[in-house]
């Protein structure tokens, strides 16, 4: 499958660096970083990138709301059948560009996940294929009282999943999930703190922490490990 992933910052690096390390092999990932960032009411054609690499699916990493007008462009150049446009910030991707986007790519199957690691196979093939590895994390915790092995099956886009899993080895089990939740929010989570307009209960970075700390007791009642739900206690 091919990837071209989009990106202009700090943001969009951590998520090309780790899809480039965990992709299989027969993958091919190419990637176009936005430098100019074109200013309201501009001509698009004078930033939108003279060539970029023609792929199934376009992940659209773009941290600037005016940047954002760029993508129906660069995914008509790249003849993508797919989109992912996550939003963990509704500064980078208001809701008025999402349904832009949409009605510029009536052809293009286009998915805008809040945040990324909520991200479930669905849709298009390329989309399917991709949210196999990289999405909602889900995980297959192995140990007794504590925790031997934390295998990702499935781990958050910025790579999150397999810091976390790492450093949850030895952990008991009854503090797994609180733990699980101080690694994420320590990684660090990029996804915005401020309130989600969508929800308007949660920040995207608690939404985020949630769907982590929610596979981790999921999977630990699945081992055994767990007979109540720590996160219905804490209600």
């Amino acid at each position: 499958m091919r990837v071209l992933v989009v990106y202009s910052g700090r943001y969009g690096e951590r998520i090309l660096q780790n899809i480039a390390k965990r992709a299989p092999k027969h993958w091919s990932i190419a990637a176009t970083r936005i430098q100019r960032i074109p200013p309201l009411d501009s001509d698009i054609g004078l930033y939108t990138p003279m060539e970029v690499e023609k792929a199934e699916l376009m992940l659209s990493l773009l941290e600037h709301a005016e940047a954002a007008a760029l993508i129906p462009a660069i995914a008509k150049k790249a003849e993508v059948e797919a989109l992912i446009a996550p939003v963990d910030n509704d500064i980078w991707l208001p809701q008025g560009e999402i349904k832009r986007i949409r009605e510029s790519l009536p052809e293009v199957c286009c998915v805008f996940p809040r945040p990324f690691c909520s991200l479930a196979p669905s849709g298009h093939r390329a989309i399917l294929e991709f949210a196999k590895l990289f999405g909602r994390p889900k995980l297959v915790i192995r140990g007794r009282e504590v925790v031997e092995e934390v295998e990702v099956l499935r781990g958050a886009p910025c790579g999150s999943t397999w810091h976390v899993a790492n450093r949850l080895v030895g952990c008991s089990a009854e503090k797994a999930v609180w733990k699980a939740a101080l690694l994420h929010q320590l990684y660090p989570c990029m996804a915005s703190a401020k309130l989600d307009p969508i929800s308007g209960r949660d920040s995207l970075l608690h939404i985020s922490a949630k769907i982590l700390m929610s596979e981790v007791e999921r999977a630990l009642r699945e081992a055994g490990m767990l007979e109540e739900g720590v996160l219905e206690k804490s209600k």
